[in-house]
């Protein structure tokens, strides 16, 4: 199967929903009183990491920050200067070759089984022990979106989520842009309260 070298819109991120799953794990520091904390800004390398991914929508680095800018002003922090700011935002964004592999019972058009014997349309009849049903595999792209909290005193990471998904190359732009504003809810939505 041939592999798209070029990425699309927030697919990275995650392309999540629809018919893929959107895994994410979220973590913080219980030792931090995240209500003494009210401002944050991004990592100076954060810019330069989502162009690396070479993604081929121009909108899609704003994009980037700003859902996630809302979601933390959601969160009750405001954006400031990194000399100001108590948490440094910072992330990481990378797309992984998987193979799914699925095992069925039931044959497909192509075999037809009969005990031991088996039938294949182009091959003909042979004998092949059974083992369980037929199997099935495909490559797809999973991307990875990490996102850290670091205190900038400290340099703690206080706030870790990481989200998973199959990325999803052929779907329409807006679609995407959905489904990576949805991702970065679920990333949020266990973030401490104020």
């Amino acid at each position: 199967m041939r592999l798209i070298k070029t990425l699309s819109v927030v697919t990275i991120v995650l392309g999540l929903v629809g018919c893929t799953s959107i895994r994410v794990k979220s973590e913080y520091s219980t030792d931090t009183n995240f209500s003494q904390l009210k401002s944050y800004a991004w990592a100076a390398d954060s810019t330069e990491k989502i162009k690396q991914l070479n993604i081929d929508d121009p909108e899609f680095d704003q994009l980037f920050f700003s859902v996630i800018d809302d979601a933390l002003r959601s969160k009750g922090f405001r954006k400031t200067d990194a000399r100001q700011a108590d948490l440094v935002v910072d992330c990481y964004a990378a797309i992984d070759v998987k193979v799914a592999v699925s095992e069925t019972d039931t044959p497909d058009s192509q075999l037809s089984q009969v005990g031991l014997f088996h039938y294949k349309p182009a091959a003909g009849w042979s004998v092949e022990p059974t083992y369980g049903g037929a199997q099935d595999s495909r490559e797809y792209e999973q991307g990875t979106l990490i996102l850290s909290l670091v205190k900038s005193d400290s340099d703690e990471t206080v706030w870790l989520s990481i989200a998973e998904a199959e990325v999803l190359h052929n779907a329409p732009n807006a679609f995407r842009k959905r489904r990576f504003r949805k991702v970065i809810r679920r990333m949020f939505i266990d973030f401490p309260a104020q």
